[in-house]
């Protein structure tokens, strides 16, 4: 549900339109710079931590895919559609995974100096992790017997969209 809704924020901040990246521009350009490049981090980070594998050295524990599927396999209750989605899903996380290691979460000298993009992928890469995120977790409700998980988040009172609103209310009073 995290993921979902910082992508919900993203998408309404950043991919909506030259009208609010007019506003946006307006008032806090530096802020918003920043914040893209923390949400979009931050995303690829999440991605990455729910596809990582169920158990890390010393025997701690994930709460991953994989570890939700060796439950399910342990409970008779594994799909032929959760392994395909779980597949799909880890198939985006090779597309990240560098970025992860050597930009995200340690500074890597030689990326860095490089210059060169590290994780590239097409925007629509992103779109199916998140599609296939949600058909995984429906999939697993249904395979539990409670039905689909649906949690795509929506919009509400305090959300980027008043944020927008408000920025765009402020320049009009000047």
């Amino acid at each position: 549900m995290w993921l979902d809704a910082c992508n919900t924020t993203f998408q309404v901040l950043y991919e909506s339109g030259d009208e609010r990246k007019d506003v946006m521009g307006r008032t806090a350009p530096a802020f918003f710079m920043q914040h893209n490049q923390v949400l979009q981090q931050h995303c690829i980070l999440q991605a990455c931590k729910l596809t990582d594998p169920a158990e890390m050295r010393g025997g701690k524990k994930n709460l991953t895919f994989d570890y939700l599927n060796s439950m399910l396999r342990a409970a008779a209750l594994m799909t032929d559609e959760i392994e395909m989605l779980t597949n799909e899903m880890a198939s985006y996380r090779k597309l990240v995974l560098e970025s992860r290691h050597w930009i995200i979460s340690h500074h890597d000298l030689d990326a860095t100096m490089r210059g060169e993009p590290v994780g590239a992928h097409e925007k629509g890469d992103w779109l199916a992790f998140l599609d296939n995120m949600c058909r995984y977790t429906d999939a697993v409700g249904i395979a539990l017997g409670v039905g689909p998980l649906d949690y795509r988040a929506g919009t509400g009172p305090g959300d980027a969209e008043d944020l927008i609103r408000h920025l765009r209310n402020s320049l009009n009073r000047r």
